[in-house]
C-alpha cells in the first residue's frame, strides 16, 4: 500500500515539475538525486530525503505546507456553509466567531475560495467591531495576500482587489490606493466596483470624473439589457412573453431618445421586434416595426457616408466626448449598410407574413438601402 505522505507530496511535485516545465532528469539534475529517485517521488513509492523538502520546495515557489499538500480544499458549497454558520455565530458570540474562522483558515490556508470569504467576513465585521478594525484588516489582508500570490483566476483576483479597497476606503489617507486599485478593475467583476470607485471619486472632490464613470456604467448597463431583451424576442417567445418585451424594448427606445442618440441599439431592437411579431403572425405590427427600421437605417447610412455620427445627447455626453474610443469610431457606409441589412436579410419570419403588402414594401425598402 502506498504511504498517504508520499502519495500527497509525490503528487505535488509532479504537478509543479509539469508546471514549469521540466522532465524528470532536469529536476533531478537541479536537486542533485537521480532521475529514479524522482520517479518514485512523483509515484509514491519513497519520499524524499528531510534535508531535501526545503530545497524541492524553494524549486517551485511554494512552502513547506503546500508541498506536503496539506491545504485541502473546501468546495463552494462548503464554504458557503462554514461562512454561513460562522457569520450567524458572530451575532451572539463575535469571541467564537473569530476564533472558528481563524480555526478554519489555519487548517485551509491555500483554499482561495475560503480566503476570499474569510476576508469579507472580516470586512463586514470591521465596520460592526470598529474596535477591532486594525486587528481585522490585519488578518483580512493575509488572506487576500495569499490569495493575490496563488490565484490566475481574473475574477479571483478583481475580488480579493476590490475588498482590499474596502479597507483602504475607510482611511482618508488611504483613499488614492482604494481608487488605484478600483481603476485597475473595472469592469472585471460585476461586484458594484464602478459605483464604489464613483463614490471614492466624489469623496476626493472628483466629481466629473464620478459623473463619467456613472454615466459610462449606465451606458453599459443599457446595451446589456437591450440586447437581452433583443435575443429573448429572437427565441420565439410566447404572446405574452413577446408583448412585455416589446413593451419595455419600446420603453427605453423612447425613454433614452436612442432613435436619436443611438440609432444603432434603435435598429438592433426594431429588427428583433418585427421579427417577433412576424413569428406571432402579427403582420401589421411587424409593418409597422420594419418601417422604422428602414426610415432610421436611411439616416445612419446618410451620416456614414458624410462621416458623421449622431448627437449623444445628454445622458451619454462623456461616453462619446471627442477623443474617446466611442466617439472616434466611423465605419465606412459599406459596412454600416452591409451590418444593417444582414439584421434583416434571410429569416424566416418574414415567409409567415409575406402576403402582406405593407410587410413587402418594407422590406423592398430595406433591400435597398
Amino acid at each position: 500500500m502506498q504511504n498517504t505522505s508520499a502519495t500527497n507530496i509525490g503528487a505535488t511535485i509532479a504537478r509543479a515539475r509539469h508546471a514549469e516545465g521540466l522532465t524528470q532528469e532536469q529536476l533531478a539534475d537541479l536537486l542533485g538525486v537521480t532521475k529514479a529517485a524522482v520517479s518514485k517521488w512523483e509515484l509514491g513509492l519513497s519520499l524524499p530525503d528531510v534535508a531535501l523538502l526545503p530545497s524541492i520546495a524553494a524549486q517551485f515557489g511554494m512552502s513547506l505546507d503546500e508541498l506536503f499538500d496539506w491545504d485541502s480544499q473546501l468546495d463552494e458549497g462548503q464554504v458557503r456553509e462554514t461562512a454561513a454558520r460562522i457569520a450567524l455565530r458572530a451575532n451572539d458570540d463575535p469571541e467564537g466567531a473569530y476564533a472558528e474562522i481563524r480555526s478554519v483558515t489555519a487548517e485551509h490556508p491555500f483554499c482561495l475560495l475560503w480566503l476570499l470569504q474569510a476576508a469579507m467576513f472580516y470586512l463586514g465585521r470591521s465596520a460592526a467591531d470598529p474596535t477591532r478594525a486594525d486587528e481585522l484588516r490585519d488578518n483580512a489582508f493575509d488572506c487576500l495576500d495569499r490569495v493575490e500570490a496563488r490565484s490566475e483566476d481574473a475574477r479571483q483576483l478583481a475580488l480579493a482587489r476590490f475588498i482590499r479597497a474596502g479597507f483602504l476606503r475607510r482611511q482618508d489617507d488611504r483613499l488614492g490606493e482604494a481608487i488605484a486599485l478600483l481603476e485597475g478593475i473595472v469592469g472585471a467583476t460585476p461586484i458594484g466596483t464602478s459605483s464604489v470607485l464613483a463614490s471614492l471619486y466624489e469623496q476626493c472632490g472628483r466629481a466629473e470624473d464620478a459623473a463619467s464613470l456613472r454615466e459610462r456604467e449606465l451606458f453599459s448597463s443599457l446595451g446589456g439589457v437591450m440586447g437581452g431583451i433583443c435575443a429573448q424576442l429572437l427565441a420565439h417567445p410566447s404572446k405574452a412573453q413577446a408583448d412585455a418585451l416589446l413593451k419595455a424594448g419600446n420603453a427605453l427606445v423612447s425613454g433614452f431618445e436612442l432613435e436619436e442618440h443611438l440609432p444603432e441599439t434603435a435598429l438592433t431592437f426594431w429588427a428583433g421586434a418585427a421579427a417577433a411579431s412576424a413569428q406571432l403572425e402579427e403582420a401589421t405590427e411587424a409593418a409597422s416595426y420594419l418601417a422604422r427600421f428602414a426610415g432610421l437605417a436611411e439616416k445612419v447610412i446618410c451620416a456614414a457616408e458624410q462621416g458623421e455620427r449622431f448627437p449623444a445627447g445628454p445622458l451619454f455626453e462623456h461616453v462619446f466626448a471627442p477623443g474617446n474610443a466611442a466617439d472616434m469610431v466611423r465605419p465606412p457606409a459599406s459596412m454600416v449598410r452591409k451590418g444593417l441589412l444582414s439584421m434583416v436579410e434571410g429569416r424566416g419570419e418574414w415567409s409567415l407574413v409575406a402576403q402582406d403588402s405593407k410587410v413587402a414594401r418594407a422590406l423592398a425598402r430595406i433591400r435597398q438601402l
